[in-house]
C-alpha cells in the first residue's frame, strides 16, 4: 500500500499543478495515473497481498486488480478531456461499487489470517469507489471552468469545443483564440494574486 500511497501523493501534486499551469504537469499526470493503472491490471496479486503473496484470496486479487484498473484511466480520461471518460468513469463507479461490495462480504466469511488482507482490499476499493464517483459527479464543464478560472473566454470555448467536439465552426473559434493569445493564455492578469 506504500506504493500507491506514494503514487497518489503524486497523482494529487500533479491535479494541482495541472490546475496551476505549469508545464510539464499533464506528462505527470498521465504517468502517475498510467503506473497505478499498470499495477493494478499486472501486479494486484502483488500489491494486494499482506506481506506474503500467501496470505491473499488470490482470484479476488487478480480480479480485483483487473476491475479496480479501470478507475485511474477513467480519472485520467476526465482530467485530460478525453472523449469517453463519462462512460468509462461510469464503469469505474460500477465495478469499484462491485469489487467493494465483493470484499465486504468476502470479509464477513474470512479467516482470522486473512482479516488484514480484506481490510487493505476494502480501504482500497473504498477509496477508488470515492475518487471515480467524485469525478464522476463533477461535470467536465466545472473543471475547464476553474482550470482557466482567468480566462472565461477560454473556458467558454473549450465547454463549447470538448461538448461538441465534430462542431468545426468551434473547432475553429477555439484555435483562432489559442493563436491569438499564445503567449498570455496561462498567465494571471495583473493586479492579481
Amino acid at each position: 500500500m506504500r506504493t500507491e500511497k506514494a503514487i497518489g501523493i503524486i497523482v494529487l501534486l500533479a491535479i494541482v499543478l495541472k490546475f496551476s499551469h505549469i508545464p510539464g504537469s499533464s506528462i505527470l499526470l498521465v504517468f502517475s495515473l498510467y503506473l497505478l493503472t499498470a499495477i493494478y491490471f499486472a501486479g494486484a496479486f502483488y500489491f494486494f497481498s499482506d506481506k506474503s503473496i500467501k496470505r491473499q484470496n488470490l482470484p479476488l486479487s487478480i480480479g480485483s486488480g483487473i476491475a479496480l484498473s479501470v478507475v485511474p484511466m477513467a480519472v485520467l480520461f476526465r482530467l485530460q478531456y478525453w472523449s469517453g471518460n463519462s462512460t468509462l468513469l461510469l464503469t469505474a463507479v460500477l465495478t469499484a461499487a462491485i469489487v467493494l461490495g465483493l470484499v465486504i462480504y468476502m470479509r464477513k466469511k474470512s479467516t482470522e489470517d486473512l482479516q488484514t488482507y480484506y481490510k487493505n482490499m476494502y480501504t482500497r476499493a473504498l477509496v477508488l469507489f470515492l475518487a471515480s464517483a467524485i469525478f464522476l459527479a463533477i461535470p467536465m464543464s466545472t473543471l475547464i471552468s476553474l482550470q482557466y478560472r482567468y480566462d472565461p473566454e477560454m473556458a467558454r470555448l473549450k465547454i463549447q469545443h470538448y461538448s461538441e467536439p465534430r462542431n468545426l465552426e468551434f473547432k475553429r473559434q477555439h484555435d483562432q483564440y489559442m493563436r491569438q493569445h499564445e503567449n498570455t493564455l496561462y498567465q494571471k492578469p495583473e493586479g492579481e494574486k
